[in-house]
């Protein structure tokens, strides 16, 4: 099955923002991945961003 290329902008509480790109089967798998992390907040490898951002949440981004 083809991998598409998802990236993820997660906030976690006030002011941080993690970006991370993976490759995953679907928009279905991506949003469990989603849940995934906002659940366990492990970011150890991801993109690392300081912005003034709300509660937390999970953008998807899908490359076409």
């Amino acid at each position: 099955m083809e991998q598409k290329k998802f990236r993820f902008q997660v906030k976690v509480r006030a002011e941080l923002v993690y970006i991370k790109e993976v490759y995953l089967s679907d928009r279905e798998s991506a949003a469990e991945y989603a849940n995934h992390i906002l659940d366990n907040e492990i970011f150890e490898d991801w993109e690392f961003h300081l912005y003034e951002t709300g509660e937390s949440s999970c953008r998807i981004y899908e490359e076409k």
